[in-house]
């Protein structure tokens, strides 16, 4: 029974320390009727993403959005979508010693 609570108490650490340092932010126009968009284009990578971001990490991203959109029955196109997406990256390198 110990043991239990000891694996149980780890993963719940475990996963309150994957959470804590994540912060997502987001913002649209509320007033927009997005059921009337059918397909959406990304707009590109600015020039300096490549040093923070690895093309396996920025083919990520992308196909996070294709697969959502496509939850939305939006599709994607190469060019000239309904919307046009821009993914902005920021880090911050942050320490903190307890």
């Amino acid at each position: 029974m110990r043991r239990n609570l000891v694996w149980l108490l780890a993963a719940a650490l475990l996963l309150a320390g994957c959470a804590a340092g994540l912060d997502v932010r987001t913002d649209f126009d509320r007033s927009v009727d997005f059921s009337r968009y059918r397909t959406f284009s990304f707009y590109g990578w600015d020039q300096d993403s490549s040093k923070i971001l690895t093309p396996f990490d920025r083919e990520r991203f992308e196909q996070g959005f294709k697969e959502e959109f496509a939850r939305r029955g939006i599709k994607y196109v190469e060019q000239g979508g309904d919307l046009t997406v821009a993914i902005f990256v920021h880090t911050r390198d942050k320490t903190q010693v307890t």
